[in-house]
């Protein structure tokens, strides 16, 4: 489980190390009358500074669409671009997260879950820390993730945390956020390009999901939509579900489909045509043939008149 920026800090025990970490954060060590700042003072101060830069990139790495769902929820004046509305919201949950999450419904923040490619939990009521905690660990991630993984060690070792043999910057960043030791292969967060299944049947539309058709859709509604708009609609469930992805898309789509049985019944009529055709050929021979041993006629009477010519005794072949 996710630690807060106040729970990681607090497990260094390092003082110096916290001091490194607020150079390189550009935070100053010490108060404007020069005295050198407490550990707690150092740790408030981090914390605060973290906190703003996550909940930045946490609303930055929302959608534009369900980001205005949130502000309209929060009640702050529609924007267009995503900065604008992503520094409005951070202005407001920044100061009180708690009760900033409180005024959002709970299918929107199913939806900021979904979007992120986070598990949801099975108890709603869990929802507020649980996006809380992923807001907060983006700072904290971005914050760590600018030292180089001896630094990282080092970090990890002062929260008292045994590191495996092979230590590369996931793992040892996962063993931090999570305050555990990393005697495990972290367990892979979910790309956010992911697809997941919609909680609700979404229309076919250009931005629908494969996954959505796949999982929302039968068979047969698939194929009435293939036939409405003239797509093949013969073949497998995820050759339907492509096809119309595709043609969604504007790209290159299988045409119309024709049926087996037309392709049979074509051949049937062809089959059909061709005794016919014989028949006839049979019925116009006799005239044929008529009409041949008509034209055999003159040569024959040449033939005698040319017998008859000759001189006696000799008959012309």
């Amino acid at each position: 489980m996710l630690k807060s920026p106040k729970e990681i800090f607090k497990a260094i025990d390092d003082e110096e190390i916290l001091l490194d970490i607020c150079l390189h954060r550009r935070i100053p060590g010490s108060s404007d009358d020069g005295k050198a700042l407490s550990k707690t003072q150092i740790i408030d101060e981090l914390t605060e500074d973290v906190i703003a830069v996550g909940y930045r990139k946490f609303f930055l790495a929302i959608n534009l669409k369900l980001l205005k769902v949130i502000a309209t929820e929060c009640g702050v004046e529609e924007k267009k671009t995503k900065n604008s509305i992503a520094k409005k919201l951070l202005d407001i949950f920044s100061q009180n997260p708690k009760d900033s999450f409180k005024k959002l419904s709970t299918e929107t923040k199913m939806s900021i879950l979904e979007d992120l490619g986070e598990d949801i939990p099975d108890n709603k009521s869990e929802y507020n820390d649980r996006l809380q905690l992923i807001a907060e660990s983006y700072g904290m991630e971005h914050c760590l993730s600018s030292f180089e993984v001896n630094k990282l060690c080092t970090i990890a070792e002062s929260c008292g945390l045994k590191l495996r043999n092979n230590k590369s910057i996931e793992v040892v960043l996962d063993a931090i956020l999570r305050l555990e030791n990393a005697d495990k292969k972290p367990k892979k967060k979910k790309e956010k390009s992911e697809e997941k299944l919609s909680r609700f049947k979404p229309e076919i539309k250009l931005g629908v999901s494969k996954t959505d058709l796949n999982g929302h859709y039968k068979r047969a509604e698939l194929v009435e939509y293939c036939k409405k708009h003239d797509l093949r609609y013969i073949g497998k469930k995820t050759e339907l579900v492509n096809n119309i992805s595709a043609f969604l898309e504007g790209k290159p789509v299988k045409s119309i489909h024709k049926r087996k049985t037309d392709k049979k019944s074509s051949d049937k009529s062809e089959e059909e045509s061709e005794p016919q055709s014989k028949k006839s050929k049979t019925e116009s021979s006799p005239t044929t043939t008529t009409t041949s041993s008509s034209s055999n006629q003159p040569t024959k009477d040449k033939e005698e008149t040319a017998t008859s010519k000759s001189p006696k005794g000799k008959t012309k072949k």
